[in-house]
């Protein structure tokens, strides 16, 4: 799983990022902070605004965050010491999302991608090579998955 250093987003907007832990979802495994962006003091613990949820029989899923308010925040998944920071701005997405135009300068929104989840992943034995198969969760009809 790699995840994002940092995510640019508008007021209200819908965030979603895998879940993969080997621990139940809870206060004790992922954490969502608001901070001051000057001293960053914490100002409030925004865990109710993450939602979990997967497909039964999978441990593992996803998280989607939204309600956040105009500030900055650190999503921190704490089994595994990741963390990713939230920048959530006033503004609007002008052309193709790429950047967010604020009142008085804009953002170029460069790690503006969506989440591709894996499922049912089987490495099969055949006479000379492997055969792996897996099938996408959440995804288009143009969506590809490169396998290195």
């Amino acid at each position: 799983m790699s995840l994002p250093n940092t995510i640019n987003i508008i007021v209200d907007e819908r965030i979603d990022l895998p879940f993969i832990s080997n621990r139940e979802f809870s206060q004790d495994t992922v954490s969502l902070i608001r901070y001051t962006s000057v001293s960053s003091r914490t100002i409030e613990n925004c865990f109710d605004k993450i939602f979990f949820e997967h497909e039964e029989g999978y441990q593992y899923g996803k998280i989607t965050i939204s309600g956040l308010r105009k500030g900055h925040y650190v999503l921190k998944y704490l089994a595994t010491g990741e963390q990713v920071r939230i920048m959530v701005n006033e503004g609007v997405y002008w052309e193709d999302d790429s950047f967010i135009l604020r009142r008085h300068s804009i953002i170029e929104n460069r790690g503006r991608s969506n989440i591709i989840r894996f499922k049912d992943v089987a490495i099969e034995e055949e006479k000379e090579h492997q055969k792996l198969s897996f099938s996408l969760m959440d995804t288009g009809k143009n969506t590809r998955a490169h396998v290195f």
